[in-house]
């Protein structure tokens, strides 16, 4: 019997505070401040485009721009090619070629960095298809990058005049 009157009294004294709005409200708040800071997390780390600076049947030299906001995040930034499975799951074709890829980070200032992608070997095929893993301490990044690479450039002269024989 006290103990159905202590609940009553709970009861009632709910009622009074209105604990339940405020609860409602409480909530809205927490995930309100939540929702900003995944959405920050989520902004930590951004990536640019892919730049080519070679040409096809060369060694591959490319760069990415890294912006972090933080130079935390960019000292314990990881870069790889993603995992075989990860392609899959991606629905991409992992090719052979990809993994002579080598990745190095140049950081420029505080918050912005460099990705240079480059290979040792000549790059024989026109189009590549990458799926790039960066992890860091705030978490992880898996980026789909495609590039086209350029032919060599031919010389604006024309040509010299050949005599028949």
């Amino acid at each position: 019997m006290g103990l159905l009157r202590d609940e009553s009294m709970f009861v009632s004294l709910f009622k009074e505070l209105n604990l339940a709005s405020l609860s409602k409200k409480l909530l809205k708040k927490v995930l309100f401040v939540l929702l900003l800071a995944s959405s920050s997390i989520a902004q930590a780390l951004t990536l640019g485009d892919f730049v080519v600076d070679s040409f096809l049947d060369k060694p591959l030299k490319a760069e990415i721009t890294v912006n972090g906001n933080s130079g935390d995040n960019l000292n314990t930034l990881e870069i790889s090619m993603a995992s075989e499975e990860e392609f899959k799951q991606a629905g991409i074709v992992r090719a052979s070629a990809l993994e002579n890829f080598n990745f190095k980070l140049v950081k420029d200032s505080k918050s912005t960095a460099k990705i240079l992608v480059t290979t040792e070997d000549e790059v024989s095929d026109p189009y590549i298809h990458i799926l790039l893993k960066i992890r860091w301490n705030g978490g992880q990044l898996l980026r789909e990058f495609t590039a086209l690479i350029d032919p060599p450039l031919y010389s604006s002269q024309p040509a010299d005049k050949v005599d028949a024989a």
